[in-house]
């Protein structure tokens, strides 16, 4: 077990920093630029690119909602208790 763990950082070191050949690219990739499977994978890339896009302005708006929801329960707790405390409002 001793013996793996000491390849293991150069074993590592070749496969990150090897010199990659075109066995290992993907058939898209080496074929006709305008052929369909590539319009396919520029269509997925946008759609699921899109779908990021959604979900990150989904979750901004979830966290405006609740800063400004608790904006307004602050105010109204401080308007409550001034009129507990028999302080006027002011008048906007």
């Amino acid at each position: 077990m001793s013996r793996i763990l000491k390849c293991l950082p150069a074993w590592l070191f070749l496969l990150c920093f090897a010199p990659s050949s075109p066995v290992f690219s993907c058939p898209v990739c080496f074929g006709n630029p305008n052929s369909s499977m590539v319009h396919g994978a520029r269509a997925g890339v946008i759609f699921l690119g899109g779908m990021i896009y959604l979900l990150l302005m989904g979750m901004v708006s979830v966290a405006l909602y609740w800063m400004m929801r608790a904006r307004k329960l602050a105010a109204l707790e401080e308007s409550s208790n001034q009129q507990q405390h028999g302080k006027s409002l002011p008048i906007a």
